[in-house]
């Protein structure tokens, strides 16, 4: 089995039409682990409420003011 990643850099997921469009991008191509750089969440309540719109699981790490998360299938 090969596993399939790619990481992309989103500049901001805070906006509902920019996550909204990301995720519906991302969910039409075919990876298996996303990893998503520069989210620019700040904490875990934006991280929950954008993990709700993901059909697999999230990941996040908030190590710098911009975070990132990896999403799995």
């Amino acid at each position: 089995m090969r596993l399939k990643c790619v990481s992309i850099n989103v500049r901001g997921l805070r906006t509902a039409s920019k996550r909204a469009m990301i995720l519906r991008e991302l969910e039409s191509l075919d990876y298996d682990v996303y990893l998503l750089q520069e989210t620019h969440v700040l904490d875990k309540q934006q991280a929950d409420a954008i993990a709700r719109l993901w059909h697999g699981k999230c990941i996040w790490y908030f190590s710098t003011g911009k975070s990132g998360i990896f999403l799995f299938t």
